[in-house]
C-alpha cells in the first residue's frame, strides 16, 4: 500500500508540474501576442509619420513653387515649374483632381 501512495503521490506531482507548464506556456503566449500586437501598433504609426514628413515637404516644395518669382524665367523653365506644380497637386490634393 506504502508504494501505491508512493506512486499516487508522483503522478500528483507531476500533474501539477504539468499544470504549471501549460499556465506559463499560456501566460508566455498571451505576452507574445501583447508584444506582437504592441510592434505593429508600432510599426504603423512609424509609416504614418514617414509618410506625414514626406507629405509636409511636398507641401512645402509646393508652397515655394506656389511663390516663385517667374518673370526672369524661361519659357522651358516656366513649363518644368507648371509640370512640377500639376505632380505635386495630384499628389497632395488627389481629390480636386
Amino acid at each position: 500500500m506504502e508504494k501505491l501512495d508512493k506512486f499516487s503521490k508522483i503522478q500528483e506531482d507531476l500533474n501539477a508540474n504539468r499544470m504549471k507548464v501549460l499556465e506559463l506556456q499560456q501566460t508566455l503566449s498571451i505576452e507574445k501576442l501583447e508584444t506582437t500586437r504592441l510592434a505593429h501598433l508600432t510599426a504603423k504609426e512609424t509609416t504614418e509619420a514617414k509618410r506625414l514628413e514626406k507629405e509636409s515637404k511636398m507641401m512645402h516644395a509646393y508652397n515655394t513653387l506656389i511663390s516663385q518669382d517667374t518673370s526672369s524665367m524661361s519659357d522651358e523653365e516656366k513649363a518644368e515649374r507648371v509640370a512640377a506644380m500639376k505632380c505635386f497637386r495630384k499628389t497632395l490634393f488627389p481629390e480636386m483632381i
